[in-house]
């Protein structure tokens, strides 16, 4: 579980940044950490770059070891619109929880070039106890990597900072490794943060495709929850018409003759020291109906109910909305069934406000959300920040951040810091800008002065309305 994700010197973040997802006690939750987290914010604000750097994170820990040998850099994206922000560090500090094992605070710095330091630690009790720590420092001769380690780490140290790089950081190269000591750490970094754009949810239709055909329990828990949804799908299966006709071109002397040429021309060319034996039971493997069906793109058909039985549609013929419930639905069901942390930019860019708001709850309800797993997201929706229609809080005030920009920097705050009460209405008051975090509209001046600069009149009468 997130706890606390601080960042600093990162795209439009020039200052530190502290996102919690502790709960206030005024607000009547149960549990320390909250489950939910909605981020809201103008066009341009930052909203986006925020889950940029948790990616960041996820990403550099989960490759760093693998990519620092053949990519030049750390990758990361400072701060530009002033002159230090390219030449100085940026600072990422993540505290979390694992069921496993207990809570810890993992903290790196870089430039573009190297990681200058790295610290995990994990909580025991009430203190902190260091499992490693690394410096880097520069010298005349390249970089010195230093690392020490708390008593309870284990593993051939030496072995481990021999294949360490500046660019790389140490959590990642111990993973390659195997260790134990900063396994469930690891996991949870590297693993457990999954970070979704809304707007490219057609790319989870590949892994229900993959569910259909590969894993019946999970496909079958997933046409359950699309029949429940009110989608009007009954359904959701593969469609073979594709396969079928590819094998029919398949069907004479003459085509298989022909396949069977480009299949024996292209092993000769990749595996021409083999014996001719060896290449013609090659070939016949390649041939073979179910090495063939493999390589064709799996199609994915919903069904409907009508007058005639059950009628299968393809994806394109369907909504983009309803798309999009799916790939989310199929979001959720994998995030929910062990402990995560999902982070959706955008989320409302594709789905209805009632499906956001189903999707919500979910992760609030404890009957769904078993391992108390996490939604961070962001937003413009704001009947979120509305009573639903049952009397409920979708999202109570300690679970709202806000993002604004001044001056060109971002910055993030939560909505508490504005005193809010209990009876307050928090949608109301964010479109009416008692929050900040909404940029003022300009919109109305501005195009009447382009449409006088392409010789528009701009209102009735030669009155552009620019100046009242």
């Amino acid at each position: 579980m997130l706890i606390d994700f601080s960042f600093s010197n990162f795209k439009s973040f020039r200052a530190r940044q502290n996102f919690s997802t502790k709960r206030d006690d005024g607000w009547s939750s149960d549990a320390p950490y909250g489950t939910v987290a909605a981020v809201y914010g103008g066009n341009a604000a930052g909203k986006s770059n925020f889950v940029d750097a948790l990616e960041y994170v996820n990403r550099f820990v989960r490759k760093s070891f693998v990519t620092a040998a053949d990519e030049a850099g750390t990758g990361r994206s400072p701060y530009r619109l002033d002159l230090s922000g390219p030449s100085e560090k940026s600072v990422f500090v993540v505290r979390f929880d694992v069921e496993s094992s207990g809570e810890y605070e993992y903290e790196f710095s870089v430039d573009d070039d190297v990681v200058w330091y790295e610290r995990l630690q994990r909580w025991g009790s009430s203190r902190p106890s260091k499992v490693f720590e690394r410096q880097t420092t520069e010298t005349k001769n390249g970089y010195e990597i230093r690392a020490t380690y708390g008593k309870a780490f284990r593993g051939p140290r030496a072995v481990y900072e021999k294949a360490l790089r500046e660019n790389a950081l140490l959590l990642s190269v111990l993973a390659s490794a195997g260790n134990e000591s900063i396994a469930d750490a690891f996991d949870f970094l590297a693993r457990r943060i999954h970070v979704y754009r809304a707007s490219a949810y057609g790319g989870e239709m590949d892994n229900v495709a993959s569910y259909m055909q590969e894993d019946p329990k999970r496909a079958q828990a997933l046409q359950t929850l699309v029949r429940g949804t009110g989608l009007g799908i009954s359904g959701i299966e593969l469609d073979s018409s594709m396969q079928e006709q590819l094998l029919g071109h398949l069907s004479t002397a003459a085509d298989k003759e022909r396949v069977r040429n480009f299949y024996s021309a292209t092993v000769d060319l990749a595996a021409a020291d083999i014996p001719a034996s060896e290449r013609s039971d090659m070939v016949d493997k390649l041939m073979r109906a179910e090495i063939l069906e493999g390589t064709i793109p799996r199609q994915l058909v919903f069904g409907h109910e009508g007058e005639k039985g059950t009628v299968f549609f393809k994806k394109r013929d369907e909504s983009e909305g309803t798309i999009a419930a799916i790939s989310f639905l199929s979001v959720a069901l994998r995030d929910l069934s062990s402990q995560s942390v999902t982070v959706v930019d955008e989320i409302d860019s594709s789905l209805h406000p009632s499906m956001v708001r189903a999707l919500v709850n979910l992760y609030q309800d404890a009957l769904t959300n078993p391992h108390d797993s996490q939604l961070i997201f962001t937003t413009h929706d704001v009947s979120l920040l509305m009573q639903s229609i049952d009397g409920g809080d979708t999202l109570m005030p300690d679970q709202v951040w806000l993002v604004e920009k001044r001056s060109g920097k971002s910055e993030l705050y939560p909505v508490t810091e504005y005193g809010v009460t209990s009876d307050e209405n928090m949608a109301r008051n964010y479109l009416n800008g008692q929050y900040d975090g909404v940029p003022q509209p300009t919109l109305r001046e501005a195009f009447a002065l382009a449409l006088e600069i392409l010789g528009g009149t701009g209102g009735k009468g030669g009155d552009s309305g620019a100046e009242e």
